[in-house]
């Protein structure tokens, strides 16, 4: 099989950031009718108190799902057998119909690998790329959903590494009004913060049932290895709630209101 791999990438950022990454590796190995050999993605410490990650990803997401436009994509992580030797491409170039076995893409300087890609491949935008989360993940945050109650909301509130540009929003205050706005018979409600003193919101109390990860044990052991494991289940657990609240607005119809109108990152 003919592959595709990455080299270069020195950005260091979230998982979100860097999932937005392999969807668009994903894309181009789609495109050119290759299967993707992962690189290691640099997670920053920024979102897991000082601790950078170096990572396939294949510990946060099931690779083995990988597809686009329904049609799957082969993935496969590094090993002595398909250390082959590489040709190495600039980023804007277009790799249909090459032949090489092994094409690496020099990604030098790029922060979001579907830039340089969207002006190679046309209709590059449109392509949807999908990639499950990790089974683990996914079950535990299963089990954490058996006990959301009725008339739920999950409500994300970044304020951790943006709190200057958050604070007000993600402001208990400002949970509530948008609540009130979007479902005002809400009456219970998760927080996924990465607030370190969750006493901000406790304000929420006298309205809601409250609660966020520290209520959930496996969610607590979960942070306790690597927050981006939390992150993850708790956008999963987000999934099993009839309502749900993004700090930052974002395309599409997934989250029902945004804390801000801000475009942004979750």
């Amino acid at each position: 099989m003919l592959l595709i791999t990455y080299s270069g990438l020195t950005v260091r950022v979230g998982i979100s950031h860097q999932s937005s990454n392999l969807r668009a590796m994903l894309k181009e190995a789609h495109i050119c009718g290759r299967g993707l050999l992962l690189p290691e993605f640099l997670l920053t410490g920024d979102h897991n108190f000082g601790r950078l990650r170096q990572s396939t990803l294949a510990e946060y997401y099931e690779m083995e799902s990988a597809s686009v436009k329904g049609i799957r994509v082969p993935v496969f992580a590094p090993a002595p057998s398909n250390r082959i030797e590489a040709t190495t491409v600039r980023a804007e170039e277009n790799l249909i119909g090459r032949k090489e076995s092994l094409l690496c893409k020099d990604m030098s300087g790029v922060g979001l690998v579907r830039k340089p890609l969207e002006r190679v491949y046309p209709g590059f935008s449109e392509l949807k790329a999908k990639v499950e989360v990790h089974a683990e993940l996914r079950r535990v945050a299963e089990r954490a959903a058996a006990g959301i109650p009725p008339r739920s909301a999950w409500v994300h509130a970044r304020r951790g590494d943006v709190l200057h540009r958050t604070a007000e929003a993600t402001s208990p205050e400002n949970i509530r009004r948008v609540l009130m706005n979007v479902a005002p018979e809400t009456h219970a409600l998760y927080i996924a913060t990465d607030e370190k003193d969750l006493g901000v919101f406790e304000l929420l109390a006298h309205y809601y049932d409250l609660s966020c990860f520290r209520d959930f044990p496996e969610f607590v052991q979960l942070l306790s290895e690597d927050n981006y494991r939390l992150f993850l289940a708790e956008q999963v657990f987000s999934r099993y709630f009839p309502v749900r609240i993004s700090t930052f607005r974002t395309p599409g119809d997934w989250f029902h209101g945004a804390l801000c109108d801000a475009p942004g990152w979750q």
